[in-house]
């Protein structure tokens, strides 16, 4: 884990594809970063953010601010379908809060790790 003034961060591998910059990240078995996933196994609940893809590891945010496209301020958000997050709370699949919006389009990384699976 690394800590730095604006978050905390995990250096891993990744497989597959599909994950881009700002994607919500699961683990795998081999601990390798991959798309976290709402309407998959409880396996697949969001462990952070993509912050940084290189060829051969992956930089994971897990908490802090990140930068996104379009945040809310004040709005909770949750972990949805293939690496996205929504400020609408699911009513199937895992429900995961996330973060919280702030103004500037940016993300309060604040991850809950308990979760329902409905």
């Amino acid at each position: 884990m690394i800590r730095k003034a604006q978050g905390s961060f995990m250096k891993v591998g990744y497989s597959g594809s599909g994950l881009s910059n700002g994607n919500a990240a699961s683990l795998d078995s081999s601990g390798n970063a991959v798309i976290a996933d709402n309407t998959s196994t409880p396996s697949n609940e969001c462990v952070g953010f993509i912050r940084h893809l290189e060829s051969d590891h992956a930089i994971v945010q897990v908490d802090g601010e990140l930068q996104l496209t379009s945040t809310v301020s004040g709005q909770e958000y949750w972990l949805s379908s293939l690496g996205n997050i929504t400020n609408t709370v699911p009513t199937s699949g895992i429900i995961q809060k996330v973060g919280i919006g702030l103004p500037n389009n940016k993300l309060l990384v604040k991850i809950d790790r308990t979760t329902i699976t409905l």
